[in-house]
């Protein structure tokens, strides 16, 4: 019984450095994944912690990752916070990481909106409604919206 429970952790380290090779996880996302394979739970729990131990497994780190990713593809805070809160980021750790691009939200903001419709600027209501909804969607909070569409 004692060389099935190694070699299962030994398995279960394999398969968590095979996913964490594709790409970084947050702790909540590799154990959910380690879970669906029917793995142990206190076997899985033992392999993350020595993963984290290792510095292999850092939510901070996944964090600031996603926080880049996302922002430099035109998301806002807004969601990136939600998106980060269903991946098992603390509300702590995603404040934090979100706070390191503070200065930058306007900028990527405008780049969004830029994008998406072009330099032209919104000439009526209706259509600086439609930007506020696109901006909406992509996560931005509605004062930062309103400041950009309606106050300039």
């Amino acid at each position: 019984m004692n060389d099935f429970v190694i070699d299962e952790t030994f398995e279960i380290e394999q398969t968590a450095m095979r996913l964490l090779s594709a790409h970084d996880h947050s702790i909540s996302q590799l154990r959910h994944k380690l879970l669906k394979r029917n793995y142990a739970a206190d076997e899985i729990e033992q392999v993350l912690e020595e993963l984290q131990q290792r510095n292999l497994l850092n939510d901070q780190r996944y964090a600031e990752y996603y926080v880049s990713f996302r922002s430099a593809r035109g998301y806002g805070p807004v969601r990136i916070q939600q998106e980060l809160r269903e991946k098992g980021i603390s509300e702590q750790l995603a404040e934090s990481a979100l706070q390191s691009l503070e200065d930058e939200w306007h900028t990527i903001l405008n780049d969004a909106l830029h994008k998406k419709f072009g330099q032209r600027p919104a000439l009526n209501f209706a259509e600086r409604a439609k930007r506020a909804r696109f901006l909406e969607y992509r996560g931005f909070a509605s004062w930062m919206i309103r400041q950009h569409l309606f106050e300039n």
